[in-house]
């Protein structure tokens, strides 16, 4: 029996796919309330450290996690903005599971270069299922193309799934995200585009972190788009349930972010052997987009995320 590898991106569908696989559970199913109760089980024998819901356990069946980056991603300027490795190197320590980074040279077919490396998986690591937390088909079934011919086969417990049942399952497992990164174009550009992200409370936004609240808070004060209050929150019940669906029905917004609307990293998980500590440097906005610059911090908090220095 081959290896199984996770395309991960310490974002919530990817951390949502490594334990569905892990656990063996699938979201596939119209007993939707089952499978819901199954990862409220697993998320509470994880807690316990019993049963097959422990780290130890469930993340045997994964044998690697994979990201893929542009080449150069150590460079200043050159990473992720809503992912940065250092961070997903912490989770990935967090998990206990072997991780690299497949570095995609810009220069060369993007195709040729994932299917250089899934042939690496296979040939080096003996992976013969890569997981992704792909929904949508937003690049011509590019994965798809990718592992084909290459001995690897794309597992995809989230696609097609409705938004609702994937946040749904987030929830049940208690998966804790913040949103890292969003594009403001998909919210409008009035500056009251989603008129209830003026209506998070002050304690709200100083639950994400100290002054990671404020600091988008005055950021929109000075010109910014109301949206960038997404930026620090953790992606709760409430938020979806208000602001998050809110902006859908205004501007269409996918409740999820499947189509770039904003990006997470998760804090908290089940398998998470321990919760995932950022120092959040400050609120930058480049473009379109408007991010959380995060690091891993060398002195940590009982709390999560320190805030080291903002606006």
């Amino acid at each position: 029996m081959g290896g199984v590898a996770v395309s991960f991106t310490g974002g919530k569908d990817s951390v949502l796919a490594l334990h569905l696989a892990a656990l063996n559970i699938s979201l596939d199913t119209e007993a939707v309330d089952e499978a819901l109760n199954a990862l409220r089980a697993a998320a509470a024998a994880a807690a316990a450290g019993s049963g097959c819901g422990t780290t130890a356990a469930a993340c045997s069946t994964i044998s690697l996690l994979v990201t893929f980056a542009p080449a150069g991603h150590d460079r200043p300027g050159q990473g992720f903005k809503a992912h940065p490795i250092p961070v997903i190197r912490a989770q990935a320590r967090a998990l206990g599971i072997p991780h690299i980074v497949c570095e995609v040279d810009p220069l060369q077919s993007p195709l040729e270069e994932y299917m250089r490396h899934m042939r690496m998986l296979h040939q080096q690591h003996g992976i013969t299922e890569l997981v992704t937390g792909d929904i949508l088909d937003v690049a011509g079934r590019f994965m798809q193309r990718a592992v084909k011919g290459t001995g690897v086969t794309l597992v995809t417990p989230l696609w097609q799934l409705p938004r609702s049942k994937v946040l749904a399952a987030l929830h049940a497992l208690g998966i804790d995200s913040m949103i890292s990164c969003i594009n403001v174009s998909k919210y409008g550009a009035a500056t009251t585009a989603v008129p209830g992200l003026l209506r998070i409370e002050p304690e709200a936004r100083a639950a994400t972190g100290g002054t990671i609240g404020e600091a988008a808070a005055a950021a929109a004060a000075g010109g910014w788009d109301a949206v960038v209050l997404l930026l620090g929150q953790r992606v709760t019940p409430e938020l979806v349930a208000g602001p998050l669906a809110e902006a859908q029905q205004l501007f269409g917004a996918d409740l999820g972010g499947e189509l770039g609307e904003y990006h997470t990293l998760v804090l908290r998980a089940p398998l998470f052997s321990q919760p995932v500590k950022l120092a959040i440097l400050e609120v930058v906005r480049s473009g379109d987009y408007a991010y959380v610059m995060l690091d891993v911090p060398t002195a940590q908090d009982p709390d999560g995320i320190i805030v080291t220095r903002t606006l």
